[in-house]
């Protein structure tokens, strides 16, 4: 099993500010919004072509929310994870119930998603 780190998601209370400031100072494409499975709005920005932020629309909250790695073979990446001992909250699924990715935490209570890119 091989990952990289893709993206940290970062808490953004002033949602649109965030926006401008991260597109503005750090050259970031803002992709187009999307809405997570517990409600929120996010975007991902990338920079040279790779996702690196996803930037969530949360009210009050500040700070790091997950951080995301890339795998090219998530059903091992499972299994390997639940082997090992890990802490699975979640798993995340298309309507048609393909995995696509989980949330494992880790001993400080971060959470941590292991999924295949976009």
């Amino acid at each position: 099993m091989k990952l990289r780190l893709e993206h940290i998601a970062i808490h953004c209370p002033k949602y649109q500010e965030a926006l401008e400031f991260y597109g503005k100072f750090f050259a970031g494409e803002i992709g187009p919004e999307r809405r997570g499975a517990q409600g929120y709005s996010f975007r991902f920005m990338k920079m040279d072509g790779e996702e690196c932020l996803q930037l969530m629309d949360t009210a009050g909250e500040i700070g790091v929310h997950h951080i995301g790695f890339a795998t090219d073979d998530i059903q091992e990446a499972l299994r390997e994870f639940s082997a090992r001992g890990a802490k699975i909250l979640r798993e995340v699924k298309t309507p048609e119930g393909v995995l696509r990715g989980f949330f494992v935490e880790d001993p400080s209570g971060l959470q941590i998603e292991i999924r295949i890119p976009h």
